[in-house]
């Protein structure tokens, strides 16, 4: 009895691979039992040898759910030309029909002959046999409607040249075409038109352009696709692993899944060869948001929801299915929309999933909707995230779930001035959650995360030792190193080796720091999803280099860059390449814009804020009337460093302090305001910080002892001399100058007390290598010491 829908696990098994086996085998059965008219009898072409390695290939064979028919005729021919012979004119005579009638009278054929056979290759106890009993089994289960197009898809795996050859029911068409009148004709579409023009990803006006051969492979926002050769007919399981491998790879390894542009005309020809593919719409998705293109992978969410809810089931399943679908297409539009920025879309579509999934009772659905609300409403207070989102998460054993949400919330305690403490406890106990779990992955964005954060509290070593922790314990995932050999490339390793770069920078170690960045640069290429993070750490590290060596032009340019990422980062780096250059009042402009227009579009970030006070405070604290100013600049951002924990700005803001209480003879507030900061300067900042501590503490000494003995005088050199080795090695020729001047200032103090010649030469060392440094560097206005 035929059904509407037949069933899915037959129609799973029975593919044309396994039905061009069914053809191999009752052909070999025929010649060897002597009954094929045209080849009584098999003819080896090495004698047994062949014949055994034939049975091997059909024993891989019969394993195999899909394979290349070339390969299968190609290893017939070599061990046997009789068969080869038999098997090919078996195929084209069921092929080349105008109906699929031949293939029903072979499949009859083959039933009865298995029920007669007793001592052949067929028999019913052995391989080949029940593997023929079996497919005959799963043929009579097939619906009648499947039947058509199983014999259309067996057409187009056995030929590969499928473009130059029409299908039956193109024929039919053809046929009726002939046959009506050119009005008709004209007004008729055929089948397969209709099917390409609905199931197409990319059909709307909009997006229609992106996938046209036709066309520019340009026009998806990608490389030129000239090299891409039109493939085999792919089967159902074989079209299925291509998208999972496919949509593996942009997810963990983006750099070696195909372009874009290729990627886009292979989905095409698939849906063309089989409309049936639910799921390469939703690869077209993926590749589409590859490239930021909203219509096209608008169009392909929609056609692949659309398509999944059409599929034949079970009446009794029908509605469930189809609610189902309406709920995670309401919620896959709702992360589409926050992909692009669409804020107020997402939260509509956020909003219809939650009440769909309310509806339905469908748990699974409503935590994610409800947790994609919280991330795009910030707002909410720390009961109802954690009654709404945590707890119920827990209760359903969403654990993926519930830890990105702690982690989404703990980023925006942080960033809002919670305390350090709360913070990283309230981490530590999501780590526990999960520990219990296979959930590595999420350890290793817990630890990227703590790395960041740990930076942005200003201790150093904390985040290098989480960023290696991070690298560590990607390399030790097995199940992801079985999957990627050279490693899986998510947003938290990049942001990983992003950190690190940028920590080795500030460390001085420039030849790692260039090393690591080219390793990242492999890694992850243009093509991929992340590379706007080490573009990121690379222009803002070009940024400082240029701003110490005094390379303006290098330094807009860098500028440019991260105001492509970040308006504010770009703007404040902008204002720090205007102050260097001396052109203090364009550089005021600058931040008085960051300060006041960029906060009414977007939030100002904290550590921005108090970075662009600093700044306005080092404009201020050359002019002799502008003390006060200044120092109300650098209150302010010492309030804001210590309300958000920057313990690095504090460090900075006590330096800033302690040199403008020298510019105003204030030595001893000087010498406290260095000894409030003495600890932390030295146990977690930076190379650089630590040599411009030294350098602000030896002026206050030396303002306050007017005559030092020879012990401090020694103890002077001593710091001073490796203060100009380190600033010899972070490439910074101002502070170098500075140095050497104070250096040649104490040599000469030294002289006088005695051993003359030594220290009077090594003065006049100093004094030239002074002379040399200011001829390159040149005139500067604006040369604050810290």
């Amino acid at each position: 009895m035929f059904t509407l829908s037949g069933d899915t696990s037959a129609h799973d098994h029975i593919t044309p691979h396994r039905m061009s086996l069914l053809i191999l085998i009752k052909n070999y059965a025929d010649i060897c039992d002597g009954k094929n008219e045209q080849h009584p009898r098999m003819v080896w072409i090495n004698d047994w040898t062949s014949k055994r390695h034939l049975d091997r290939c059909l024993l891989s064979w019969i394993q195999q759910p899909d394979g290349s028919f070339k390969d299968i005729v190609k290893t017939v021919g070599s061990c046997s030309k009789v068969l080869c012979s038999a098997f090919t004119d078996m195929i084209d005579k069921i092929c080349n029909y105008q109906s699929f009638a031949v293939l029903e009278n072979f499949i009859g054929n083959l039933s009865v002959g298995l029920l007669e056979e007793k001592d052949s290759i067929l028999h019913k106890r052995g391989l080949l046999g029940q593997f023929c009993r079996r497919m005959l089994v799963y043929h009579e289960r097939l619906a009648f409607c499947e039947i058509q197009p199983f014999f259309d898809s067996l057409v187009k795996y056995c030929s590969p040249q499928i473009s130059s050859r029409k299908s039956l029911s193109e024929k039919l068409m053809d046929k009726q075409k002939k046959n009506q009148d050119p009005a008709d004709a004209i007004s008729t579409v055929t089948l397969d038109d209709m099917d390409l023009e609905s199931q197409s990803e990319m059909d709307s006006k909009s997006s229609r352009e992106s996938i046209d051969p036709e066309l520019k492979p340009s026009d998806l926002k990608s490389e030129k696709c000239d090299d891409f050769e039109s493939c085999e007919y792919l089967t159902q399981r074989q079209a299925e692993y291509f998208f999972s491998q496919q949509a593996a790879l942009i997810e963990g390894k983006e750099a070696e899944a195909l372009s874009p542009c290729t990627l886009q005309l292979k989905i095409r020809q698939l849906l063309m060869n089989n409309p049936e593919l639910t799921q390469a719409h939703y690869l077209s998705y993926l590749n589409n948001l590859r490239v930021k293109e909203f219509a096209g992978a608008m169009d392909s969410l929609f056609m692949f929801f659309i398509r999944h809810s059409s599929k034949p089931c079970n009446p009794k399943e029908a509605e469930d299915s189809l609610n189902q679908t309406h709920r995670f297409a309401a919620l896959n539009l709702a992360l589409l929309h926050l992909k692009f920025g669409h804020k107020k879309a997402a939260i509509a579509a956020a909003k219809e999933a939650i009440s769909l999934a309310q509806l339905s009772n469908d748990l699974v659905c409503l935590q994610n909707a409800v947790s994609l609300i919280n991330h795009l409403q910030p707002n909410s207070n720390q009961h109802k995230f954690t009654e709404n989102i945590i707890k119920p998460a827990k209760k359903q054993s969403l654990l993926d779930l519930a830890f990105t949400a702690v982690q989404a919330h703990m980023k925006k305690q942080a960033l809002s001035g919670e305390n350090p403490c709360v913070v990283f406890r309230t981490l530590a106990a999501a780590d526990a959650l999960q520990s219990t779990h296979p959930l590595s992955y999420l350890m290793s964005m817990s630890f990227a995360h703590k790395a960041s954060l740990w930076r942005m509290y200003g201790k150093r070593h904390m985040a290098l030792l989480y960023c290696q922790m991070a690298l560590c314990l990607q390399t030790t995932d097995n199940r992801r190193c079985q999957i990627f050999q050279n490693g899986y490339n998510s947003d938290d390793i990049a942001v990983s080796l992003c950190n690190l770069l940028e920590l080795l920078h500030e460390e001085g170690f420039q030849a790692a720091s260039n090393e690591l960045l080219n390793h990242v640069k492999l890694r992850f290429p243009l093509n991929s999803s992340q590379n706007h993070l080490w573009r990121k750490s690379e222009a803002c590290i070009q940024h400082k280099l240029n701003l110490r060596l005094r390379r303006h032009t290098d330094a807009s340019q860098a500028e440019l860059v991260i105001q492509g990422f970040s308006k504010q980062e770009g703007l404040l780096c902008k204002a720090y390449g205007l102050a260097s250059k001396g052109e203090k009042l364009k550089s005021h402009a600058a931040l008085m814009k960051l300060l006041t227009k960029e906060t009414q579009k977007e939030e100002l970030n904290p550590e921005t804020k108090c970075k662009a006070l600093i700044l306005l405070g080092d404009l201020l604290s050359g002019n002799v009337g502008e003390h006060a100013s200044s120092f109300k600049y650098y209150l302010d951002a010492l309030t804001i460093a210590h309300n958000n924990y920057f313990n690095s700005e504090v460090v900075i803001i006590y330096l800033k302090l302690a040199q403008l209480q020298l510019l105003t003879n204030s030595v001893d507030m000087s010498l406290a305001s260095l000894k409030c900061v003495q600890f932390e300067c030295w146990s977690n900042s930076s190379v650089q910080l630590c040599n411009n501590f030294i350098m602000v503490a030896v002026r206050a000494i030396a303002k306050k002892e007017t005559k030092p003995n020879t012990i401090l005088l020694d103890l002077i050199i001593q710091e001073l001399q490796k203060a100009q080795a380190a600033f010899e090695d972070f490439q910074s020729p101002v502070r170098k100058r500075d140095i050497v001047y104070m250096l040649a200032k104490f040599y000469n103090m030294k002289a006088a007390m005695g051993n003359e010649k030594m220290y009077i030469k090594l003065r006049n060392e100093c004094a030239s290598e002074f002379r040399r440094l200011d001829q390159q560097i040149g005139c500067i206005k604006y040369d604050p010491v810290v």
